[in-house]
C-alpha cells in the first residue's frame, strides 16, 4: 500500500507545481492513465495560485466532458 500512496503523493506535488506555473484564466487537459478503468482519463485544471477547488465528477460524469464542467460554469 505504502507504494501506491508516495506515487500518488508525487504525482500530487508534481500537478501542484504544475498548476502553479500556468496562467491563470487558462483551462489545460491532461490525459492520464487509469489503471482500474483501463483507459486515459481527461483533468482539466487552471492556474489560480495557491488556491484550488478540486471538483470530483461523480455520476455527471461523460467520456467527452467533465459533467461539472457542461452543467456549471467552472472553466470559465
Amino acid at each position: 500500500m505504502g507504494g501506491s500512496f508516495d506515487r500518488a503523493a508525487r504525482a500530487r506535488h508534481q500537478l501542484d507545481n504544475l498548476v502553479n506555473v500556468v496562467a491563470a484564466g487558462s483551462t489545460h487537459r491532461l490525459m492520464v492513465p487509469s489503471r482500474s478503468m483501463h483507459r486515459l482519463i481527461k483533468v482539466e485544471f487552471q492556474g489560480g495560485g495557491p488556491h484550488a477547488w478540486y471538483l470530483s465528477d461523480g455520476i455527471l460524469a461523460r467520456d467527452d466532458y467533465n459533467g461539472r464542467d457542461i452543467h456549471l460554469p467552472v472553466f470559465g
